[in-house]
């Protein structure tokens, strides 16, 4: 029983030893690309969709993990950071992972990384660990969600994804990414690949023509808010959420519904991963049941404590908490 206990603790062990950044003030993806070659990719063996932005990835990343479960498929859900526990940034068919089946995938990390005489950051493990899982069960879809920026994070292995999403472009992580929205752009930028789609959220002129630019580069067909989709909210209850339509300008469909997620500002997020699913093909029944069952924790979420309601929400920065003000 104790020996078995202390395998269950490696992997975990294992994980807290990582440093949190590469100690050189940026981000080098260069050991996770070793890392991820070794074990035969399995990032690039299940249908991907990569997801970035300022704000609102998350939302958008959880309501297009909703949507294909709804379509039937099964799917991996990996999200950066986590609130509680780190179990929590690998999903599985809408639950955590469990300590034992992360125990394992850190030990099968740790073994490739001892092999190859390289070191990742936590981070960095916690997205190579993310891939082992989805691979070993066999998934059919994963929706990624990028930790900072785009280019530079380690989410950014996935090569050939089927959708790159950036769903808002804000002043976030300057010290990192740049002082402008333009260079923050450029850095998210850097998951657009080849052969695969571009969707953008609504954001201002300057960054959609910063995307849409690199994506003809690449020879990428975009699709963005204003131009191939828009959404409106059609009616508003101050304590039952708000009722929302989706308008696909090119085929002229619309699709209406009432969102699970709280605050009108979802009605973006929402609209996004919808033009997303529906350009993969998954049908409006499935969209609607997705966004009308997705939970995202502490994303506008209503706590009752005793007599008195609490609003949590992860808002961080200038334009996330403009828009949790509304």
């Amino acid at each position: 029983m104790f020996k078995g206990i202390r395998r269950r603790m490696k992997g975990l062990d294992f994980l807290n030893s990582l440093e949190q950044w590469n100690g050189q003030g940026g981000f080098c993806p260069e050991n996770i690309k070793k890392a991820m070659n070794y074990l035969d990719n399995p990032q690039d063996k299940i249908a991907s969709i990569h997801v970035a932005g300022t704000n609102g990835k998350g939302s958008v990343s959880a309501a297009l993990s909703s949507i294909l479960a709804k379509e039937g498929y099964r799917v991996g859900l990996n999200i950066s950071p986590h609130l509680v526990r780190i179990n929590e940034r690998i999903v599985v068919d809408g639950y955590s992972i469990n300590n034992e089946l992360l125990n394992e995938a850190a030990l099968e990390l740790k073994d490739c990384l001892k092999k190859l005489k390289i070191t990742l950051t936590y981070h960095e493990a916690l997205t190579a660990i993310a891939f082992i899982v989805y691979e070993w069960k066999k998934l059919d879809w994963i929706v990624v969600e990028v930790g900072l920026g785009g280019r530079l994070d380690a989410s950014n292995i996935l090569n050939c994804p089927k959708a790159c999403v950036i769903s808002s472009i804000g002043l976030d992580h300057q010290d990192i990414l740049g002082p402008t929205k333009a260079e923050i752009a450029k850095e998210k930028a850097g998951i657009i690949k080849k052969g695969s789609r571009l969707f953008c959220g609504r954001m201002d002129a300057e960054s959609l023509k910063i995307f849409n630019d690199i994506a003809k580069s690449l020879g990428v067909e975009t699709s963005s808010w204003g131009v191939s989709y828009k959404a409106e909210i059609v009616a508003k209850e101050r304590s039952n959420g708000y009722t929302m339509r989706y308008m696909d300008l090119k085929c002229n469909e619309a699709l209406s519904f009432k969102p699970s997620l709280k605050g009108t500002f979802q009605r973006d997020n929402m609209a996004l991963a919808i033009n997303v699913a529906r350009s993969l093909n998954i049908s409006p029944e499935s969209c609607i049941k997705g966004v009308q069952e997705v939970f995202w924790p502490a994303r506008f979420e209503k706590l009752d404590i005793g007599a008195t309601s609490v609003i949590l929400d992860c808002a961080h920065n200038i334009d996330g908490i403009n828009a949790l003000a509304e």
